[in-house]
């Protein structure tokens, strides 16, 4: 049977949800610039993987999603490209990899087990100076509980941004076929599940990508407190450098209408502009 870790030898890492185009990577940056956790630059998506439809925790022993996920993360993720190496390839060997993959999918023990056994593979070297690290695979948001029941110190930042902005910059990234609608129904899917998953609520913290970008230093040292970790100027650097010129946003008539009529709660909870025309800086 597993032996549980000791409280306080049990990871804690972070892990930063939230619907895609919100604003995730530009807040793992930040939290990055602290000593304390090494940043992932990349999505492993080990807890949720589009092609397969996986739950870890449930779909182990589901042999088409395993192979799914095998493939995944050896195929996604070539040795060596000619910009260098990739993925967890950056800092470790290829062999260790695949081996730590079959361990994943075809070791012993609970799931919950294996997929800290491949975290601690994985990862030993990135964390050689590091406490934990940080996450930002969006799609986490649809998977939280899986992720508590296996990492229970687990720390989650869920970014809500407005949803018009979002749902525009998915159309113009060439996402959900370019549709509007379809890209605003992803947004509300990501923060409707994030608000409703059933974890220890102390663990999880909702932070506004308005309020983050007008003041990000106000809002790391709330983040740096919600970590028990102290609060380093580095961590403002990134937001500021793309503050600038980056979070230019223009609603439409007709993204207002659609947000009011698919989440009003969450338009009037984070104060965003209701008019039918807005320009401004988020």
């Amino acid at each position: 049977m597993a032996q549980n870790l000791p409280h306080s030898l049990e990871p804690s890492p972070v892990f930063v949800i939230g619907s895609d185009r919100s604003g995730t990577s530009v807040f793992r940056e930040c939290l990055g610039h602290g000593d304390h956790h090494a940043v992932l630059t990349f999505e492993p998506r080990i807890f949720c993987n589009p092609s397969a439809s996986l739950r870890t925790l449930q779909d182990l022993t589901n042999g088409v999603k395993r192979q799914a996920l095998r493939d995944y993360h050896i195929n996604r993720y070539e040795f060596a490209t000619s910009h260098g190496r990739r993925g967890y390839f950056q800092w470790m060997d290829k062999v260790t990899y695949e081996t730590a993959v079959t361990q994943l999918m075809d070791g012993l023990g609970a799931a919950s087990e294996r997929v800290r056994n491949f975290h601690s593979t994985v990862l030993k070297a990135l964390l050689a100076e590091k406490e934990s690290w940080i996450d930002d695979t969006p799609a986490n948001a649809f998977v939280m509980e899986d992720i508590a029941a296996t990492f229970p110190r687990a720390k989650f930042f869920h970014i809500i941004r407005d949803g018009r902005d979002v749902a525009n910059l998915i159309v113009r990234q060439g996402w959900c076929n370019r549709n509007f609608d379809r890209a605003m129904g992803l947004w509300i899917s990501r923060v409707r599940a994030a608000r409703a998953a059933r974890i220890d609520r102390t663990n999880y913290m909702e932070v506004s990508f308005t309020i983050f970008v007008a003041d990000p230093e106000s809002v790391l040292r709330k983040c740096a407190d919600f970590l028990s970790i102290p609060f380093s100027s580095k961590m403002v650097a990134p937001v500021n450098a793309q503050r600038a010129n980056k979070f230019v946003k223009m609603h439409t008539v007709a993204a207002t209408k659609l947000l009011k009529l698919l989440a009003p709660d969450v338009l009037e909870e984070f104060g965003w502009p209701n008019r039918d025309n807005f320009r401004g800086v988020e």
